[in-house]
Formats: structure tokens, sequence, C-alpha cells
């Protein structure tokens, strides 16, 4: 296996560890049921939308600086 794909499982391990003993944990701890079991879900449900705005900001920033623009502005 090279390095790469060692790297990938050992994520994706890790992931999955997470994931069910933070559902277990949920369950045990706080009796919860469907949703509710996934640990931090806030945070998983807003994980799209916080990489769509890194990349519109990433975006931006390149194009401003392709358009020339100074960077500061007078206000």
């Amino acid at each position: 296996m090279s390095g790469i794909s060692i790297f990938f499982t050992i994520v994706f391990v890790l992931l999955a560890v997470y994931f069910v003993g933070g559902a277990i944990y949920n369950y045990k701890m706080y009796n919860a049921r469907g949703l509710d079991l996934i640990p931090h879900r806030e945070f998983w449900f807003d994980l799209p939308y916080l990489i769509r705005e890194l990349f519109g900001h990433i975006v931006d920033s390149v194009m401003s600086r392709r358009r020339g623009s100074g960077g500061y502005v007078a206000v």
C-alpha cells in the first residue's frame, strides 16, 4: 500500500470510530434517537455551507488580484 492509501485508510477508520462512538455515547448518556445520535450534528449539517463560503472567498480573492484592484478602498 502506498502512503496516501494508508493515510486515507487511517482517516476513514478514525471518522468511523468518531461517528459510531459518538452515536453510542449520545444514545447511552442522552437517550438520543434518530438524527440526534450524530455527534456535533449542527456542525456536520453546516459543513457544506461553510465549504461553499470558503471557496467563494478564495475565488473572490483570486479574482480581485487578477483584476488588479489595489486591495484597500478608501471609505
